[in-house]
């Protein structure tokens, strides 16, 4: 199994942002974070409660009589007193919809997410948000329409994946196996693992020779089945699957 990303520029769409009356289209390539940073991702994209993102985000911005300011600056915003944070990189008013932006000078500047509804704006994990409009995905500097989705059946599944009724989704790519009626997450707090009632998933592909029956997620990294014990969704050789547990990962290592 190979553990990069298909780069897939038809499901990942570029969004365009209206500014000074040209535009500005950019995107975000769906590319796996590596090996070595995994870990520290995932850590990154634990969701958190309203109340820690609100005390966290506090220190960054400041509501004055004149505006809003991030990190000490003025940032443009259509309406100071109806501003409210929703993620770390998305926030509206009841005119617009923003999200960060890192410009040349690598300084963030706020841009509104062109045509977004803000009455009807939610966000349903770290990488996917959805109004009655759109569903947007990679909640980042670079923030995306994912332009196939359905927003009135889309809902997110553990964090990196999202469904409709049509397809399913891993890092706002299309999981072009996967049955939307039976996919569901393992539950697994950072854990890149999914099944359906066909097959079961590491990131988007599809883990060969899985027995599904037996199967089981045992943290980000381990999974296993009654014959095998899995690495990042590939078969660990030597290691003996009845020995590992959350208690004991290292007898989910291999030879």
């Amino acid at each position: 199994m190979k553990n990069t990303y298909i780069i897939a520029v038809s499901v990942f769409v570029l969004l365009s942002i209206g500014i000074g009356g040209y535009y500005v289209s950019k995107s975000k390539p769906a590319v796996a974070p590596t090996e070595q940073n995994r870990q520290n991702m995932s850590a990154a994209t634990t969701p958190k409660t309203e109340t820690s993102i609100k005390k966290e985000l506090s220190k960054e911005y400041e509501i004055k009589p004149n505006g809003v300011y991030y990190e000490g600056r003025l940032i443009d915003i259509a309406d100071p007193q109806t501003f409210e944070v929703l993620n770390r990189f998305i926030s509206k008013d009841k005119e617009q919809v923003y999200y960060q932006y890192l410009n040349e000078a690598s300084n963030v500047i706020f841009l509104p997410l062109k045509n977004a509804d803000p009455q009807t704006f939610e966000i349903l994990s770290d990488w996917y948000a959805k109004d009655k409009f759109k569903v947007y995905a990679s909640l980042d500097y670079s923030t995306s329409i994912l332009r196939d989705a359905d927003p009135l059946t889309f809902v997110a599944v553990d964090g990196y994946y999202g469904k409709d009724k049509n397809n399913v989704y891993f890092y706002g790519i299309k999981i072009k196996e996967a049955d939307p009626a039976t996919f569901v997450g393992y539950g697994v707090k950072n854990a890149q693992y999914a099944k359906d009632i066909k097959n079961a998933y590491y990131r988007n592909e599809i883990i060969q020779g899985v027995d599904l029956k037996t199967f089981k997620v045992i943290d980000g990294k381990f999974s296993k089945d009654i014959k095998h014990v899995y690495v990042w969704g590939e078969i660990t050789g030597g290691a003996d699957p009845s020995k590992c547990t959350m208690d004991n990962l290292m007898g989910c290592e291999g030879q």
